[in-house]
C-alpha cells in the first residue's frame, strides 16, 4: 500500500510525526500478578478483570504493549519476569498475552503470609524500556502485609494501581511518579482497590476509574506542528 502524506508538509517531517504519534499512543502496561498458591480462589476474577480492562482501554485508542511479572515469594525466587520470546518481556499480541496469563501456574508463597510484593514491583520497573515514558503497572495480590525492604524510586513510573486487601494500602510504597510531560510528579501516588471488587464492580464507571490513570499517560505528548 502506498504511503500518503500531507503534500504541504516536508516528507521527512511527516514521517517523523507519524513515528511520534505511534509512540505517543503506545503504553507499556505491566501486570504484576501474585502467583502464590493462596491466589487460587481469586485468580478467575483477576483473569476476567484483565480482559475487561484491556477491552475498556480500546475506547481510548491506546496501543498497549503488555507484560507479566509474577510474585513467587519463594527462597531464591521472589519474582519472575514472563518472557514472550527469549529476552522479550512485552507483546502487542493480546491473544498471546492472555494465553500466558490464563495458564499461569499458582504455587509457592511465604510461610508468614508476607509476600514479596516490593520485589515483584522492582522487577517490573526494571523491565520497562528506557526510551518509553508511557509506563504503568497494575498489581494483583491477596497479600495483607509485606516487609519494607526496597526502594522503588530508582526508576520512575507514570501510574500504579493495586488490587489488594485494604491493609496493604497502608504500606509505604516508595515510588517516583512522572507526569505525561515527563516531569516529576510530587503529588503522584498509587491507587488502591479492594481485590474483592473484581467480583462485583465491573460497571462502566468502575472500569473507567481503573484505566483512566493509564490512559492519561499519553495525553501530554504533543504530536502537532
Amino acid at each position: 500500500m502506498q504511503e500518503q502524506f500531507n503534500p504541504q508538509m516536508p516528507l521527512g517531517l511527516a514521517k517523523k510525526l507519524e513515528e511520534e504519534k505511534s509512540n505517543a499512543y503506545t503504553l507499556y502496561w505491566d501486570f504484576v500478578i501474585d502467583g502464590t498458591a493462596s491466589m487460587s480462589s481469586l485468580y478467575a476474577g483477576v483473569y476476567l478483570a484483565v480482559i475487561k480492562f484491556l477491552e475498556w482501554m480500546k475506547r481510548y485508542e491506546v496501543k498497549p504493549m503488555l507484560g507479566i511479572t509474577v510474585i513467587r515469594s519463594m527462597e531464591g525466587q521472589p519474582a519472575v519476569a514472563v518472557e514472550f520470546e527469549p529476552g522479550v518481556y512485552y507483546t502487542e499480541n493480546t491473544g498471546e498475552f492472555l494465553k500466558k496469563l490464563k495458564y499461569l501456574s499458582l504455587y509457592g508463597g511465604s510461610e508468614d503470609g508476607k509476600e514479596e510484593v516490593e520485589e515483584g514491583i522492582a522487577l517490573s520497573l526494571a523491565k520497562f524500556p528506557e526510551s518509553s515514558m508511557n509506563r504503568g503497572i497494575m498489581v494483583f495480590t491477596d497479600c495483607y502485609e509485606c516487609e519494607r525492604k526496597l526502594t522503588l524510586a530508582e526508576k520512575s513510573v507514570g501510574a500504579v494501581t493495586f488490587f489488594c486487601p485494604e491493609s496493604l494500602a497502608l504500606h509505604p510504597f516508595d515510588f517516583t511518579f512522572f507526569t505525561p510531560e515527563g516531569e516529576w510528579d510530587e503529588n503522584g501516588s498509587p491507587a488502591f482497590f479492594d481485590i474483592t471488587a473484581l467480583f462485583r464492580e465491573l460497571s462502566g464507571e468502575f472500569l473507567d476509574d481503573v484505566v483512566k490513570p493509564f490512559k492519561d499517560l499519553i495525553k501530554g505528548v504533543s504530536i502537532g506542528v
